[in-house]
């Protein structure tokens, strides 16, 4: 299940889940939610209370999905402002203690979320680390988007998808440093970038751990390993 980020269309989100599904190649169902970004450069703020706004209706996509769907096992890619909606419905199912459903999860990636660390950390990591077999981050020093979020928009709080000045880590998230990276679009490596599809077809269909994907691995000063994705 994909779920896009700020300023995106129905039609680019399905495109995208579309390209994801075939560059990977992905053996399973693929699908996507869409929450009704307005898809417009100067919508941001509109986006992201949409994006809030949406945790319950994407709550409820998921559930219907399994009890209805008949789905046993779900992996999940949230890319940008889509993680604020991922993380914080998983959250919810963890406090809910909705054990039919969390059962069902497993991969579960955040593709450069733009979430503030700090929320991250203190809010929605004590819960979220408790969900899926895995939980991955990708984040990048290049990544311009989620520094303009920073600079512009948030009075230089960090971004999570912003490794720019030492990338997030904890013990229970695998977090991948791309900045070595080079993509056209810097905010979309994740999709457009043999490197990190390669990585993401290691991690999601063959189910690797990053030292058995041959990343190199790294320490942060407070001792978490992190993940170097080299070109």
């Amino acid at each position: 299940v994909f779920i896009h980020g700020y300023r995106t269309s129905f039609a680019e989100a399905a495109r995208r889940t579309g390209q994801l599904a075939y560059d990977l190649p992905y053996n399973g169902h693929v699908g996507f939610f869409c929450w009704p970004s307005k898809a417009r450069l100067l919508s941001y703020g509109a986006d992201i209370e949409i994006a809030d706004s949406s945790i319950q209706p994407f709550k409820k996509f998921i559930t219907d999905l399994i009890t209805i769907g008949g789905i046993e096992e779900i992996q999940f890619i949230a890319h940008s402002m889509g993680n604020r909606i991922l993380t914080s419905a998983l959250r919810e199912f963890q406090l809910e203690r909705k054990n039919t459903l969390l059962s069902r999860f497993s991969e579960i990636v955040l593709a450069a979320p733009d979430i503030d660390k700090e929320v991250f950390e203190k809010q929605l990591l004590p819960e979220f680390s408790k969900v899926g077999s895995r939980r991955t981050l990708y984040a990048s020093g290049k990544d311009k988007a989620l520094k303009k979020s920073k600079e512009m928009l948030r009075d230089g709080r960090r971004r999570l998808g912003d490794s720019g000045k030492g990338i997030f880590t904890s013990p229970s998230l695998d977090s991948i440093d791309a900045s070595n990276v080079e993509a056209d679009d810097d905010h979309s490596y994740m999709f457009e970038e043999k490197e990190v599809l390669t990585d993401l077809y290691q991690l999601l269909v063959n189910g690797q751990s990053p030292l058995q994907r041959g990343l190199r691995g790294r320490s942060c000063a407070k001792g978490n390993p992190y993940w170097i994705l080299s070109k």
